[in-house]
């Protein structure tokens, strides 16, 4: 057992952890997605969790369909999405395909995000202090720039336009593995910065019996 080997709950295989680090007979270890580190005696650990083999790391990380929504958002809004077992700090890390994006974009379930069809890439573009008006942007210029700085895989951009400090975020298309062999062309946006969470119907308000 070492640092970064990752380990498998026995009772709870969605519960995966990484350890941090091994101090003689006392292992630190955190949630694989980010969180709180914690630390247990090398027999406690190992009686509750496993090491993860190479096959349950491929299980893992295979996208499955399903649906997500904004910690902030209405708990009616979801918009699909393809998602495996990867985390950050405990949010869900999605990918979407093309046109669920678009159709979000469009009923305005997201904001600040569009497309840019000549590198194949979702853009999104906020003001760094969240307070500014939008400046007016020349897409013609900017987003020719964008495209080659993706390319040599620079994904988040600070800079000013327009005497605004904005934050650009840059998700270029994916293929991605699924549960059936074969993958799936999507886009992570927000994932690893956006607070995703998986959908989850809610419950039905019960109405009090007369």
């Amino acid at each position: 057992m070492k640092p970064e080997d990752v380990y498998i709950h026995r009772q709870e295989p969605g519960f995966v952890v990484r350890v941090t680090e091994v101090r003689g007979d006392e292992v630190a270890f955190a949630p694989e997605g980010g969180g709180f580190v914690r630390s247990a005696s090398t027999s406690v650990f190992e009686s509750d969790f496993r090491a993860e083999t190479p096959e349950d790391r491929s299980k893992r990380l295979t996208y499955a369909k399903d649906a997500v929504q904004l910690e902030w958002a209405d708990p009616e809004a979801k918009i699909p999405a393809w998602l495996n077992g990867r985390y950050w700090n405990g949010w869900a890390m999605p990918s979407f395909e093309k046109d669920d994006l678009l159709q979000a974009v469009s009923s305005g379930l997201l904001s600040d995000v569009e497309f840019h069809e000549p590198a194949d890439m979702f853009v999104s573009i906020m003001p760094t202090d969240g307070a500014n008006v939008m400046p007016t942007i020349d897409r013609e210029r900017l987003f020719p720039e964008l495209a080659k700085r993706a390319a040599a895989g620079e994904l988040l951009i600070e800079m000013p336009v327009g005497g605004v400090d904005l934050t650009i975020e840059l998700y270029p298309g994916e293929d991605l593995p699924t549960a059936d062999g074969s993958t799936v062309h999507a886009y992570p946006v927000g994932a690893g910065s956006w607070c995703w969470e998986t959908y989850r119907a809610p419950e039905p308000s019960s109405t009090p019996t007369p």
